[in-house]
Order: structure tokens, then C-alpha cells, then sequence
């Protein structure tokens, strides 16, 4: 195999993950090696794909506002794979960041969390927000290219509490500066566990960019390569889980981006592919069936479309 110097890997790395070049740097494996994360990050960011790809409200959602799912497509723009931590970039990071900070209502009938259980706000930084997630022990990194200080961060996130969280400040239990879980939090707890399904999700957590734009470097009007992207995930291995999007990459592709990345060792994936539309890949003993769908007119009205095992004919 010829050399490539770690410079071009960056450069490499970068031009699928839109990431800033320092977390690209840090995020780099040594050369021909994958990147080693816990497995409790991994299940955090398994957790976060199916609630960001989920295509339907979620129990978690907010009062009022945009729901989970969907939530990266509207406010994210790149991750960046990490060993120690969840690096995201936004658009509007405050926003995003009071999305996903948890309010509860302990009502003994109808027990609420909105936002994620567990989470808590650590500090805000000049790149952003850094997050702390109890249950799995992750750091959560959300950036933007503001360069806001600290204190003004903090402001706003205030602001954007009392005019866009407003239901939740009124009615519901701010937790996200709580030093510990609370005992509705607790109640959460198995979905933190890995899962048979853990290893493959994670990694499509990790390469989300892809599908916002197009490695060619190819420009598209609506600034999104790839749309209505939605997961419907087995709870068991003998089941496959099901991923879909409109346009963009073909699903057989994914595998090589996840063994770019080093999300994937070489030779640890294998892809069926029966059509420029249709595949299947196994990761980790489990197994994603891959549709994608053409850019249509559904795409305007598609919202309650629910991922079910594809028609091999039709793909």
C-alpha cells in the first residue's frame, strides 16, 4: 500500500466530515488503525441517531418546536469522530443545545422527560457548549463558528430558554444543572445498555455529514445532499435494521466512508449490493439493510413515512 502522509489522511478525513482541521488532527487514528471509543459513547451516539433519524414525534420531543427527529438536519452541519467524546457542529448552537437539555415532569401518571435524560449543561466555551452525559459518562461538544464569549453564550441560551422553551420553564422541572440523575432520569437507564444493533449505529452517528453533503464537493441547491433520512432499529440481531434517505450517496458506499473514518477496520463490513438503490451491510454481528429512494414530490409531504424492510424489486 502506498504511503500517504497523515496530512493528506486529515485533509481526507475532512472532506467527508466538514470538521474544523484541529478536531480532525485529534480525532485521527494511528495509520491503519480504527478509532477506539467506549462503549458507553457508543451507545450514546447509537441513542442519538435513532432519535435524530427517527422520522416520527418521540416521547422526549419538546413541548413546542422542532421534534428530535430532524434536529441535526435543521441545526447540524458536521461530527467529528472522536475517542473521548461526541463533537457536533451547529448552525445555531445554543438552540441546539436547549433542544436537547432536559426538563422533567415527575407527574405520577404521565411521567415526562423533554430532551435528553441525563444530560446537563458542563459550560459554555468560546467554541460553544460542552454538555455532560450522566448515565454514559460522555462529554457531548456542540460548536459553532460564532466565536461568542462564555458569558454572552450563557445569555443566550437564557434567552432562548424563556422565549422558545417557555412551556417547559413554566410547567416542567429544569434538571440540566442537577449534579446527579433524578429518580425519573433513572428510569432510562437500559437504554443506555448496548444493544445488538450499538456498533453499526453508532458509526452511521459518526458519518451523518455525508449525508448533508456531497463528498464530490458537488453543490446543491437546498445545501442538503441527502434528505429524510430515518433508522427503525431491531431489538435483536436476527432482525435487520432498516436505514432510508432520498437521494444522494448510494448505499454502497457507506461501508468505504465508515473504513475512511476509521469507524470500521478493514475487511470488518460486508456489503450485498443489489442495486445502485439497495444494500445490505454487516457490522458487529448485526445487520442494516440500506434503501435509497429518489428524489421526488413524497419528499414535500413524506413526514409520517415509517421505515419498513424494503421491496428488493422496487429498490
Amino acid at each position: 500500500m502506498p504511503h500517504v502522509s497523515d496530512r493528506r489522511r486529515r485533509a481526507e478525513r475532512r472532506h467527508l466530515t466538514y470538521e474544523p482541521a484541529h478536531l480532525a488532527a485529534a480525532g485521527l487514528p494511528p495509520r491503519d488503525q480504527t478509532i477506539t471509543m467506549p462503549a458507553s459513547q457508543k451507545a450514546l451516539q447509537s441513542v442519538l441517531i435513532r432519535l435524530f433519524a427517527n422520522g416520527r414525534s418521540h416521547d422526549w420531543d419538546a413541548l413546542k418546536g422542532r421534534h428530535l427527529a430532524g434536529l441535526f438536519d435543521y441545526y447540524g452541519t458536521w461530527v467529528s469522530p472522536q475517542p473521548d467524546r461526541i463533537a457536533m457542529g451547529s448552525t445555531v448552537a445554543h438552540r441546539m443545545c436547549a433542544y436537547l437539555l432536559p426538563y422533567t415532569d415527575p407527574d405520577k401518571r404521565y411521567p415526562r422527560c423533554a430532551g435528553i435524560p441525563g444530560l446537563r449543561l458542563d459550560a459554555c466555551t468560546t467554541y460553544g457548549y460542552r454538555l455532560i452525559h450522566l448515565p454514559t459518562a460522555t462529554t457531548v461538544e456542540i460548536h459553532d463558528d460564532s466565536g461568542w464569549p462564555p458569558r454572552f453564550r450563557e445569555e443566550l441560551l437564557s434567552t432562548e430558554r424563556r422565549m422558545h422553551r417557555g412551556d417547559e420553564e413554566r410547567s416542567y422541572r429544569p434538571v440540566w444543572r442537577e449534579h446527579s440523575l433524578t429518580d425519573l432520569e433513572k428510569r432510562w437507564a437500559p437504554v443506555w445498555q448496548p444493544q445488538p444493533h450499538t456498533e453499526i449505529t453508532s458509526a452511521l452517528f459518526c458519518i451523518q455529514s455525508v449525508f448533508l453533503h456531497d463528498p464530490r464537493g458537488t453543490r446543491h441547491g437546498l445545501g442538503h445532499w441527502a434528505r429524510h433520512l430515518q433508522l427503525a432499529c431491531s431489538s435483536d440481531a436476527e432482525t435487520p435494521s432498516v436505514l432510508t434517505w432520498c437521494s444522494g450517496l448510494q448505499p454502497g458506499q457507506i461501508a468505504g466512508h465508515l473504513e475512511a473514518l476509521g469507524l470500521a477496520a478493514g475487511g470488518s463490513t460486508r456489503t450485498d449490493e443489489a442495486s445502485a438503490n439497495y444494500a445490505t451491510m454487516t457490522l458487529g454481528g448485526a445487520v442494516l439493510e440500506m434503501h435509497r429512494r429518489h428524489l421526488c414530490t413524497r419528499c414535500d409531504f413524506d413526514s409520517t413515512f415509517a421505515p419498513t424492510r424494503p421491496d428488493r424489486v422496487a429498490a
